[in-house]
């Protein structure tokens, strides 16, 4: 006896097919087919599981890369305004150095005429 079943195409293997379930009942082979089926459901759902572990892993990595990404960019974005104050405060300490040098010079010129 065949452990192969498949749909039926016509009445016939309709027939058949239901002779060979009520034979198949009482055999061995029943629990055979039922371990198999459990046994491709089993795979089949860890297969799924496994799918779902790599997709949350993934999306684990790239938020975690993002966020360094976002914090490399942040580090840079505060020195790179701290750099800009130091030159601005840099240009207005010289500015008020130059004016208070060149000062008394003009006085002086001015003095002079």
């Amino acid at each position: 006896m065949s452990s192969q079943i498949c749909d039926p195409k016509n009445e016939k293997e309709l027939i058949c097919l239901h002779r060979k379930s009520i034979a198949l009942r009482h055999s061995h082979q029943t629990s055979t087919m039922l371990l198999r089926v459990q046994i491709m459901l089993k795979k089949y759902q860890n297969k799924k599981q496994q799918q779902r572990e790599i997709t949350t892993l993934s999306s684990k990595i790239a938020f975690q890369t993002l966020q360094i990404c976002y914090q490399d960019i942040m580090e840079i974005i505060c020195k790179s305004i701290v750099a800009v104050d130091q030159v601005l405060s840099h240009k207005s300490h010289s500015k008020k150095l130059f004016q208070t040098i060149l000062l008394p010079r003009e006085v002086v010129e001015r003095g002079k005429q």
